[in-house]
């Protein structure tokens, strides 16, 4: 008998960096050490970055210009290890400048 393997359970924390939300700080648990990750905004790829040595999304992504408030799904998917995790920023204001 086969197993299909357990997908590795991860998680995404999301920190805004400015007054406005232009960008976001990834942070988290649960991906490959130095792991390629896929960021998406909505559905969208839209950066690539890299795991830490102890499997942390990390770096800053920009929110895309002319998002309007709300809420928005970031997530964020390994690359090796297949782990995904996604977590919700809200956008209060008027759209992202473009």
């Amino acid at each position: 008998v086969f197993a299909a393997p357990v997908p590795r359970v991860a998680e995404l924390r999301l920190e805004v960096v400015g007054p406005e939300p232009t960008a976001v700080r990834l942070s988290g648990a649960g991906f490959a050490a130095y792991e390629p990750l896929d960021v998406a905004f909505d559905g969208v790829r839209i950066a690539e970055r890299a795991a830490t040595v102890s499997g942390a999304p990390a770096g800053r992504v920009a929110v895309p210009a002319g998002t309007p408030p709300g809420a928005h799904e970031v997530s964020v998917t390994g690359r090796v290890s297949g782990a995904a995790a996604a977590a919700t920023l809200v956008v209060s204001g008027p759209p992202v400048p473009r």
